[in-house]
């Protein structure tokens, strides 16, 4: 399920109307993963979860500094998408 979400990811990069598809929908992800399948990508919000939490990423300390709460953020296309927040 990784490679569908990283096909999409690359090809709405590629692609200016995908792209700026992917913007309207803003962090929903139910729209997002619709607008996907739509398009004949095979995944699901729980697998867009998934991949999110095996992402590893290393925060700057500007960033650390803006961090009031947790959470995992997923970014398609250069779009931040929070996948969960605890």
């Amino acid at each position: 399920m990784t490679n569908e979400i990283n096909r999409f990811n690359e090809d709405v990069v590629a692609n200016p109307d995908m792209m700026e598809a992917v913007k309207t929908l803003g962090s929903d992800l139910d729209k997002i993963v619709a607008y996907a399948n739509e398009k004949g990508y095979t995944f699901t919000v729980e697998g867009l979860k998934a991949a999110a939490t095996e992402q590893e990423v290393e925060l700057s300390d500007d960033d650390l500094g803006c961090v009031t709460g947790g959470g995992v953020v997923y970014a398609i296309a250069g779009v931040d998408v929070i996948v969960a927040v605890f």
